[in-house]
């Protein structure tokens, strides 16, 4: 799912605060909902943000194949 994908989620109740989401493109990279915002779990971890809004994050509790 697209990053904005997650965002509405969140506002429409279909994912919680807590939930953890991986980010595809490098699975060591992760990101947890709290209080409506995506927080980097390793914020020593380098993330570029370029085309992260067209990039694919998977709910990590779910199995989620695109």
């Amino acid at each position: 799912m697209m990053l904005h994908e997650v965002l509405e989620g969140y506002k429409n109740g279909q994912f919680k605060e807590g939930d953890v989401f991986q980010y595809r493109n490098n699975p060591k990279v992760k990101a947890t909902l709290k209080a409506g915002s995506m927080v980097w779990d390793e914020d020593k971890l380098p993330v570029s943000c370029k085309d992260i809004f067209q990039d694919v994050w998977t709910n990590q509790e779910q199995e989620i194949y695109i």
